[in-house]
Protein backbone atom coordinates (compact mmCIF):
# COMPACT_ATOMS: atom_id res chain seq x y z
CA UNK A 1 0.00 0.00 0.00
CA UNK A 2 1.07 3.39 -0.88
CA UNK A 3 2.81 5.12 2.00
CA UNK A 4 0.88 8.53 3.03
CA UNK A 5 3.08 11.86 3.44
CA UNK A 6 3.78 12.23 6.84
CA UNK A 7 1.88 16.07 8.11
CA UNK A 8 4.09 19.14 8.60
CA UNK A 9 5.48 19.25 11.99
CA UNK A 10 3.67 22.53 13.91
CA UNK A 11 7.28 23.94 14.22
CA UNK A 12 8.02 23.62 11.15
CA UNK A 13 5.14 25.64 9.37
CA UNK A 14 5.72 28.42 12.07
CA UNK A 15 9.53 28.86 10.69
CA UNK A 16 8.28 29.12 7.45
CA UNK A 17 5.21 32.04 7.52
CA UNK A 18 8.14 33.90 9.49
CA UNK A 19 10.60 33.89 6.56
CA UNK A 20 7.46 34.30 4.39
CA UNK A 21 6.74 37.82 6.25
CA UNK A 22 10.92 38.61 6.54
CA UNK A 23 10.66 38.54 2.79
CA UNK A 24 7.53 40.85 2.25
CA UNK A 25 8.96 43.58 4.61
CA UNK A 26 12.53 43.01 2.74
CA UNK A 27 10.86 43.43 -0.48
CA UNK A 28 8.74 46.68 0.69
CA UNK A 29 11.44 48.05 2.18
CA UNK A 30 13.51 47.64 -0.78
CA UNK A 31 10.81 49.34 -2.98
CA UNK A 32 10.38 52.04 -0.98
CA UNK A 33 14.09 52.74 -1.10
CA UNK A 34 14.13 52.88 -4.47
CA UNK A 35 11.18 55.64 -4.90
CA UNK A 36 13.10 57.72 -2.39
CA UNK A 37 15.92 57.53 -4.59
CA UNK A 38 13.94 58.18 -7.91
CA UNK A 39 12.35 61.38 -5.61
CA UNK A 40 15.70 62.42 -5.06
CA UNK A 41 17.06 62.25 -8.23
CA UNK A 42 13.67 64.05 -9.85
CA UNK A 43 14.01 67.00 -7.30
CA UNK A 44 17.96 67.42 -7.96
CA UNK A 45 17.12 67.33 -11.99
CA UNK A 46 14.19 69.58 -11.10
CA UNK A 47 16.12 72.01 -9.25
CA UNK A 48 19.24 71.89 -12.00
CA UNK A 49 16.54 72.44 -14.63
CA UNK A 50 15.33 76.03 -12.42
CA UNK A 51 19.01 77.41 -11.72
CA UNK A 52 19.46 80.70 -13.81
CA UNK A 53 21.88 80.60 -16.71
CA UNK A 54 24.04 83.28 -16.02
CA UNK A 55 23.51 86.01 -18.71
CA UNK A 56 26.30 86.59 -21.56
CA UNK A 57 27.92 90.10 -20.82
CA UNK A 58 26.40 92.53 -23.08
CA UNK A 59 28.04 94.26 -25.69
CA UNK A 60 29.87 97.74 -24.80
CA UNK A 61 27.37 100.24 -25.78
CA UNK A 62 28.57 101.70 -29.39
CA UNK A 63 29.86 105.30 -28.29
CA UNK A 64 27.35 108.39 -28.98
CA UNK A 65 28.41 110.61 -32.34
CA UNK A 66 29.76 113.88 -31.76
CA UNK A 67 26.92 116.71 -31.96
CA UNK A 68 27.20 118.79 -35.25
CA UNK A 69 28.23 122.04 -34.62
CA UNK A 70 25.83 124.75 -34.75
CA UNK A 71 25.77 126.28 -38.26
CA UNK A 72 27.77 129.65 -37.86
CA UNK A 73 25.76 132.59 -38.91
CA UNK A 74 25.92 134.11 -42.27
CA UNK A 75 28.36 136.41 -42.57
CA UNK A 76 27.36 139.96 -43.58
CA UNK A 77 28.44 139.74 -47.05
CA UNK A 78 26.38 137.17 -47.80
CA UNK A 79 23.43 137.84 -46.79
CA UNK A 80 21.63 138.32 -49.78
CA UNK A 81 18.23 138.41 -49.36
CA UNK A 82 16.35 141.77 -47.09
CA UNK A 83 11.96 141.62 -46.46
CA UNK A 84 11.10 144.65 -45.30
CA UNK A 85 7.94 146.20 -44.03
CA UNK A 86 7.08 149.74 -44.50
CA UNK A 87 4.81 152.64 -44.82
CA UNK A 88 4.14 155.24 -47.75
CA UNK A 89 2.28 157.99 -47.33
CA UNK A 90 1.65 158.37 -51.29
CA UNK A 91 0.44 162.01 -52.46
CA UNK A 92 -1.25 161.89 -56.06
CA UNK A 93 -2.10 164.84 -58.77
CA UNK A 94 -0.17 167.19 -56.94
CA UNK A 95 0.69 168.57 -60.11
CA UNK A 96 -2.43 169.86 -60.93
CA UNK A 97 -4.30 173.24 -59.56
CA UNK A 98 -7.86 172.00 -59.88
CA UNK A 99 -7.97 169.51 -57.33
CA UNK A 100 -5.98 168.86 -54.12
CA UNK A 101 -5.45 164.37 -53.60
CA UNK A 102 -4.72 164.19 -49.60
CA UNK A 103 -2.28 161.83 -48.86
CA UNK A 104 -2.92 158.01 -48.71
CA UNK A 105 -1.42 155.69 -46.47
CA UNK A 106 -0.08 152.48 -47.81
CA UNK A 107 1.44 149.64 -45.83
CA UNK A 108 4.61 148.45 -48.23
CA UNK A 109 6.09 145.03 -48.81
CA UNK A 110 9.11 144.51 -49.89
CA UNK A 111 11.96 141.49 -51.01
CA UNK A 112 15.27 141.96 -52.45
CA UNK A 113 17.78 139.90 -53.73
CA UNK A 114 21.72 141.15 -53.89
CA UNK A 115 22.88 140.25 -57.77
CA UNK A 116 26.33 141.24 -57.17
CA UNK A 117 26.86 143.34 -54.28
CA UNK A 118 26.05 147.19 -55.69
CA UNK A 119 23.11 145.42 -57.98
CA UNK A 120 19.58 144.52 -56.51
CA UNK A 121 16.81 143.06 -57.69
CA UNK A 122 13.19 143.90 -56.06
CA UNK A 123 9.41 142.80 -55.43
CA UNK A 124 7.13 145.39 -54.03
CA UNK A 125 4.08 144.97 -52.98
CA UNK A 126 1.78 148.46 -51.73
CA UNK A 127 -1.84 148.19 -50.32
CA UNK A 128 -3.81 151.21 -49.36
CA UNK A 129 -5.20 151.33 -45.74
CA UNK A 130 -7.46 153.92 -46.37
CA UNK A 131 -9.66 155.35 -49.56
CA UNK A 132 -8.49 158.05 -51.12
CA UNK A 133 -9.62 161.21 -50.61
CA UNK A 134 -9.99 164.22 -53.28
CA UNK A 135 -10.75 168.20 -51.76
CA UNK A 136 -12.41 170.24 -55.12
CA UNK A 137 -12.44 173.62 -55.86
CA UNK A 138 -15.18 174.07 -54.13
CA UNK A 139 -14.25 172.36 -50.71
CA UNK A 140 -16.04 169.14 -50.98
CA UNK A 141 -14.71 166.06 -50.44
CA UNK A 142 -14.61 163.29 -52.99
CA UNK A 143 -13.24 159.80 -51.77
CA UNK A 144 -13.11 156.92 -53.83
CA UNK A 145 -11.52 153.21 -53.65
CA UNK A 146 -7.90 152.75 -53.35
CA UNK A 147 -6.32 149.93 -55.49
CA UNK A 148 -3.05 148.08 -54.09
CA UNK A 149 -0.25 147.77 -56.53
CA UNK A 150 2.84 145.06 -57.42
CA UNK A 151 5.87 146.07 -58.90
CA UNK A 152 8.74 144.92 -59.72
CA UNK A 153 12.38 146.59 -60.96
CA UNK A 154 16.37 147.48 -60.11
CA UNK A 155 18.03 149.12 -57.56
CA UNK A 156 21.81 149.90 -57.44
CA UNK A 157 23.90 151.40 -54.75
CA UNK A 158 25.55 155.11 -55.76
CA UNK A 159 27.19 155.47 -52.12
CA UNK A 160 28.05 151.98 -49.32
CA UNK A 161 30.19 153.38 -46.90
CA UNK A 162 31.16 151.62 -43.78
CA UNK A 163 30.30 153.02 -40.24
CA UNK A 164 31.71 150.24 -38.23
CA UNK A 165 33.01 146.63 -38.63
CA UNK A 166 28.88 145.52 -38.92
CA UNK A 167 27.16 148.96 -39.42
CA UNK A 168 27.43 150.54 -43.15
CA UNK A 169 25.12 153.16 -44.37
CA UNK A 170 24.27 153.03 -48.55
CA UNK A 171 21.99 155.34 -50.72
CA UNK A 172 20.24 153.18 -53.45
CA UNK A 173 18.50 154.78 -56.78
CA UNK A 174 16.31 152.17 -58.60
CA UNK A 175 14.13 152.00 -61.79
CA UNK A 176 10.69 149.85 -61.22
CA UNK A 177 7.21 148.89 -63.25
CA UNK A 178 4.39 148.76 -61.37
CA UNK A 179 0.60 147.29 -61.87
CA UNK A 180 -2.63 148.43 -60.34
CA UNK A 181 -4.40 145.60 -59.50
CA UNK A 182 -7.66 146.36 -60.32
CA UNK A 183 -9.76 146.07 -63.83
CA UNK A 184 -8.62 148.42 -66.24
CA UNK A 185 -5.72 149.35 -63.78
CA UNK A 186 -2.68 151.29 -65.41
CA UNK A 187 0.73 150.12 -65.77
CA UNK A 188 3.33 152.64 -64.90
CA UNK A 189 6.85 153.40 -64.27
CA UNK A 190 8.34 154.09 -60.81
CA UNK A 191 11.68 156.07 -59.94
CA UNK A 192 12.74 155.96 -56.32
CA UNK A 193 15.46 157.31 -53.50
CA UNK A 194 16.40 155.27 -50.82
CA UNK A 195 18.48 156.02 -47.78
CA UNK A 196 19.51 152.71 -45.51
CA UNK A 197 21.35 152.27 -42.38
CA UNK A 198 21.97 148.86 -41.73
CA UNK A 199 22.78 147.45 -38.34
CA UNK A 200 24.41 144.32 -37.17
CA UNK A 201 24.84 143.14 -40.06
CA UNK A 202 21.10 142.03 -40.42
CA UNK A 203 18.89 145.12 -39.70
CA UNK A 204 17.99 147.93 -41.82
CA UNK A 205 16.16 151.01 -41.46
CA UNK A 206 15.54 153.26 -44.66
CA UNK A 207 14.04 156.44 -45.70
CA UNK A 208 13.40 157.51 -49.36
CA UNK A 209 11.21 158.96 -52.04
CA UNK A 210 9.51 157.70 -54.65
CA UNK A 211 8.05 159.36 -58.22
CA UNK A 212 6.13 158.53 -61.41
CA UNK A 213 5.51 161.23 -63.65
CA UNK A 214 2.55 158.94 -65.51
CA UNK A 215 0.73 158.76 -62.46
CA UNK A 216 1.45 162.46 -61.27
CA UNK A 217 2.80 160.76 -57.71
CA UNK A 218 5.13 161.37 -55.26
CA UNK A 219 5.74 159.07 -52.55
CA UNK A 220 7.09 158.97 -48.92
CA UNK A 221 8.57 155.76 -47.81
CA UNK A 222 10.00 154.47 -44.72
CA UNK A 223 10.74 150.95 -42.69
CA UNK A 224 12.68 148.38 -41.36
CA UNK A 225 13.73 145.37 -43.00
CA UNK A 226 15.66 141.95 -41.92
CA UNK A 227 18.42 140.71 -44.19
CA UNK A 228 19.07 136.64 -44.11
Amino acid sequence: MPRLPARAHPRARVALSTRSARSARSARSALCALCALCALCALILSAHAHEPTPAAPAAPAAPAAPAAPAAPAAPADERRWELSFGTTQLFEGWFGDDELDLPVSSATLMLSRDLTGWLNAWAIFNLPLVPAQVVTQDGALKTSRSAPALLVGLSADLLDARVSRRDSVKLELGVYAGQVLRSGGATFPLGALRAVVLKGGDTTLYLGVSGSLFLESVGLVYGVGHRF
